[in-house]
This record gives C-alpha cells, structure tokens and sequence, in this order.
C-alpha cells in the first residue's frame, strides 16, 4: 500500500492546518506590489548608471539615474522611510552620476592638454562633419556655420 494514500490531496499529513498555527511562516504576501515594483525597478536603473558611469557612458548614465531616483521617491509610498532597497539605489544612483561627472571632466581635460588626443578628435570630426573641431568652433563664434 502506498504511504500517500492516506494523506489528503496535499500530500500534508496534518490534514488541510498548518502546523504552526496561522499563516505558514514561510510565505510572506507582499506589502504592495506596486512599491515594490518601483523599489526593484529605482534598483535596476541606479545599477545601470553606475554602470554606465564606470564604463564611460557618461552622458547615458543621467537618465537612468534620475530615473531611479524618481522611483526610489515613488517606493515610498505612505510609508514614514524609504526602503532600504530604495535607499541603497538613491545611493548607488548619485554615485553614478559623480562618475560621471569625473570621467566627463577628465575626457574634457584630456582633450584640452593633450595634443595627441586632440588631433586624434580632429581626425574624428574631420571625418565625420567635414571640419576639424577648431573650424566648428570658429564657425560657432563667427556665425557663419550652415546647418
């Protein structure tokens, strides 16, 4: 004979109760799915930023970041805190962007000292646009430059 047979349909010896009284301990139902949904989602996009950040995606890396911090706000909810998950991506999302900004700043300050890395640019320009960074911003100032 079968030792299952004479459990019912669940296979749970105790009958259809939780031995444990109540609600079974290891299932817990979401607060609100909605929040937590923006808490998963500010995560994500602040992981992306910083990502970006890193790699040197520099411009890409502001709208994910602000967008993470948007719903790490939104996460809150009526609640009186942020959670911690939201709080730790308003974090890494501001960090983000400060690398970022340093990379930008320092791709900047490399093009301005370094001769090699400005001719390199201009080739890049010249190739792209038909004119050297230089004669842009000539053109920029002069207004003479035809779109």
């Amino acid at each position: 004979m079968d030792q299952n047979q004479n459990y019912p349909s669940n296979n749970n010896p105790y009958g259809n109760q939780n031995p444990y009284g109540g609600q079974n301990p290891y299932y817990r139902h979401p607060n609100n799915p909605i929040e937590n949904g923006f808490v998963t989602a500010s995560f994500i996009l602040s992981i992306l930023a910083f990502g970006g950040g890193v790699m040197g995606f520099s411009f890409f890396s502001f709208i994910p970041a602000s967008l993470a911090i948007i719903f790490a706000i939104l996460s809150k909810g009526k609640r009186d805190q942020l959670p911690n998950r939201s709080r730790a991506a308003v974090i890494i999302a501001i960090s983000g962007c400060i690398i970022a900004c340093v990379m930008t700043a320092y791709l900047i300050y490399q093009l301005i000292t370094d001769p090699a890395m400005m001719e390199q640019f201009n080739a890049i320009m010249k190739q792209m646009y038909g004119m050297t960074y230089e004669e842009m911003m000539d053109q920029l100032q002069n207004g003479t430059i035809q779109y």
